[in-house]
């Protein structure tokens, strides 16, 4: 019985040195667990964090967004405002050595209109070649501008009364800004479309 005895005492002892190495390596894991369960804590905090973070900078970025239409609005009157006095004259063909302000003068006189208000006479640059450069035309006051334009309304002038060839008619119209331009052929545009004149 001795021996038998001895070998459950044996046994027991290996049992409770199991034993042992279970609660140690359930100890070891249970570490682990806290330690992944902290992790996880703090990675939830810093995604809270990330998305307060990211929904002030959206806010941010609305408010960049309206300021920046705000100041492009502003930009866009004030160039308007700059080419208010300014008249475009259009189909006046283009003579070698030409002074625009005599072309303008001479117009001036046909449309039966003081133009001595002229700041500056220039034609434009011609992007497409097969169309004629316009003369821009900067008045000294809004007032002497829109009496020329008045008058050109009233008046029918062909190029060739001006020394060129041709019987095109002659234009003259309000300069306007490119975003100005597109919001007029926005609204041309729409307005045939809905049957407006």
């Amino acid at each position: 019985m001795r021996n038998s005895s001895a070998e459950t005492h044996a046994a027991l002892g290996e049992l409770n040195t199991e034993l042992k190495g279970v609660s140690n390596a359930q100890r070891s894991i249970m570490v682990k667990i806290e330690s992944l369960a902290e992790e996880v804590l703090n990675t939830s905090k810093q995604s809270c964090e990330n998305s307060a973070l990211i929904a002030s900078l959206t806010g941010a970025e609305t408010e960049l967004r309206s300021k920046l239409q705000l100041i492009t609005r502003k930009i866009n009157r004030i160039e308007q405002l700059r080419v208010d006095c300014d008249a475009m004259v259009s189909n006046v063909e283009q003579l070698e050595g030409e002074d625009t302000r005599s072309i303008v003068n001479r117009l001036g006189k046909l449309l039966d209109v003081d133009v001595r208000g002229i700041k500056s006479c220039r034609r434009l640059n011609s992007v497409n070649c097969n169309r004629i450069a316009p003369i821009i035309v900067q008045f000294d006051e809004h007032r002497d501008k829109q009496n020329f334009f008045n008058a050109a309304r009233k008046h029918r002038v062909l190029n060739s009364q001006l020394g060129g060839t041709g019987h095109r008619r002659i234009y003259v119209n309000h300069r306007m800004t490119n975003t100005y331009q597109e919001i007029d052929r926005f609204t041309r545009k729409n307005c045939s479309k809905k049957g407006y004149k």
